[in-house]
């Protein structure tokens, strides 16, 4: 049978990298096969390109591109990391970032009215048109725009980048935008899980009380066969 897919998301900073290292080792000391696929993958022809784009300092930008052509980038990347992956050779296939990103980062640019019917269209040319795996489960790691931005703050620069923020990180209008878009997109599809990653207090929890939290969820969700 085919390996579960779930795929991590959330706002920059939120600890998605962290968690989907965490949650791998979790499953594989239950003895279950786990292939880790991080989005965009940087080193690959798509890739460097919408690493240069998010970079900021070359002629086209990524938040300036409009939506449908920024997503294609996304899109293909994710098809061509794919197309030769077995995933039948897996129990469990974790997607670090996927389709949904697209849909928080890209509709920003999208009418209001019209973001839903955008997000709509971008399950089609992925799931549909290029054949990219749907995730069986979407795991969002919910943290505020300002813990976000001190998050990010410690990343120090990524390989991609000439500088410490791309150009979504240095927006937190965007990244306002793209919390709000999970939080929508979680009230209207029954597979798609919030992970509140802050206390009432507002401090960010444990590494391994948020991998809890989200092992409970994977575990109700494959016994009730998602």
């Amino acid at each position: 049978m085919a390996g579960v897919v779930i795929a991590f998301e959330g706002i920059d900073g939120s600890g998605k990298g962290v968690q989907v290292g965490e949650i791998a080792l979790r499953l594989r000391s239950m003895g279950k096969k786990v292939l880790i696929q991080d989005f965009p993958v940087y080193s690959s022809f798509y890739g460097k390109e919408i690493g240069k784009m998010l970079s900021g300092e070359h002629d086209v930008r990524a938040d300036k591109v409009d939506p449908r052509s920024m997503s294609l980038w996304y899109a293909l990347d994710r098809h061509e990391a794919l197309k030769n992956i077995d995933r039948e050779a897996y129990d469990y296939i974790l997607f670090n970032r996927s389709t949904l990103s697209n849909a928080a980062y890209q509709s920003f640019r999208v009418k209001p009215e019209e973001r839903d019917e955008f997000t709509e269209w971008l399950f089609e040319l992925e799931y549909e048109k290029l054949g990219v795996w749907k995730p069986d489960l979407y795991i969002i790691f919910d943290v505020t725009e300002e813990q976000s931005r001190k998050n990010v703050a410690k990343k120090g620069q990524r390989d991609y980048l000439e500088a410490t923020h791309d150009v979504y990180e240095e927006s937190q209008t965007i990244m306002s935008h793209a919390r709000k878009v999970y939080l929508h997109q979680a009230e209207i599809h029954d597979n798609i899980h919030i992970v509140p990653c802050m206390d009432e207090d507002g401090n960010f929890r444990t590494i391994e009380e948020i991998a809890s939290y989200v092992m409970d969820i994977i575990q109700g969700c494959v016994n009730g066969n998602i």
